[in-house]
Order: structure tokens, then sequence, then C-alpha cells
């Protein structure tokens, strides 16, 4: 399992540390070799389970400053969540043309 060391050189936002465990290190090699596959995927958990997290580090870490391949966007579903309500969010975040 990877070895977490805090940067020395700077503090880093606490929303974005992930100390490696068991199962976020599963979790990054599964979504690793899902992103080389062709089929859609649906990550399950428990809330708290990082599944969010490894996906916001693993799409910012093929972010690179020559080759920025995506756009990362988070939406939030709730009961109260409509067809209308997230046709809406996913447009205010698309170019029109």
């Amino acid at each position: 399992m990877p070895v977490y060391t805090y940067p020395p050189d700077r503090d880093p936002p606490f929303t974005s540390i992930l100390i490696p465990t068991v199962d976020n290190t599963c979790l990054k090699y599964l979504i690793t070799k899902f992103d080389k596959t062709t089929f859609n995927t649906l990550l399950t958990g428990e809330a708290g389970s990082g599944k969010t997290q490894n996906i916001f580090t693993y799409l910012g870490s093929k972010n690179t400053p020559d080759h920025d391949d995506y756009a990362i966007n988070n939406i939030n579903f709730s009961s109260a969540t409509t067809m209308g309500i997230l046709q809406q969010n996913v447009e205010s975040f698309v170019e029109k043309r």
C-alpha cells in the first residue's frame, strides 16, 4: 500500500488530502482499470468510502498543463432533484453554440 507523505513545502487544502487505505487503494486500482475499457462504470458504496474523492483525484491526475482532456464537475442529487433541474445543471456547464 502506498505511503502518504505530507508535503513539507506547502499546506494542501484539507479536502484534497487522501490518506491511502486498503479500500481506497483498491478503488483507485479499479478506476484505473475501468478507464482503459469502453464500458460505462457506476461506483457504489457507503458514504465516506472515498468514491468522489478518488474520481476527482484520478481525473485531476490525467490533466496536465499541455494535455487538458477532462472538465470536472460535480452534480449532487437528492430526492428533490427533477429532470428539469438536472438538465438545467448540465446545460449550465456545456458550451452553447
